[in-house]
């Protein structure tokens, strides 16, 4: 509690874009951006997707031999040319986005509660400072985390 008569910071409006994969949702924050340069944006960790690492693989195989569609790292260790030539992705790391339009009904779970959790903790994350000096601020996201199913 301030001194009586403080004002306490204003608590920002959220915005969350709530529209299929692929329609235009990067573009529409981008252009919400330069309008309103003065908005807090926060678009999705795509490249956070794109570079998985999958710590204590090798632990869990030492135990118990996996088939790869168990672990993207498992995946990539095994079947190398799963990733294309032109992207190579370092060992120890997954592409969980491509896997998951390359075989939406074995990754669409993994893919979905990865992609969940990475966007809450980006939403649970303290406000940036410019944004709790804003006498309006707002704070724009890709997409909520209450329109995954």
């Amino acid at each position: 509690r301030g001194p009586p008569g403080a004002r306490l910071p204003a608590l920002p409006s959220l915005l969350s874009l709530c529209f299929p994969r692929a329609v235009g949702k990067s573009t529409f924050v981008k252009l919400l951006g330069r309008t309103f340069p003065e908005w807090h944006l926060v678009i999705e960790p795509v490249a956070q997707w794109q570079k998985v690492q999958a710590g204590g693989t090798r632990e869990v195989r030492a135990r118990a031999p996996l088939s790869p569609v168990h672990s993207p790292v498992v995946l990539y260790l095994q079947r190398p040319s799963v990733f294309p030539p032109q992207a190579p992705t370092p060992q120890g790391f997954g592409n969980l986005l491509q896997l998951l339009y390359q075989e939406p009904s074995r990754w669409a779970y993994t893919f979905q509660t990865y992609s969940c959790m990475s966007r809450l903790k980006v939403q649970l994350e303290p406000l940036a400072e410019r944004l709790l000096r804003s006498p309006e601020p707002v704070q724009v996201f890709e997409r909520s985390v209450y329109s995954d199913r």
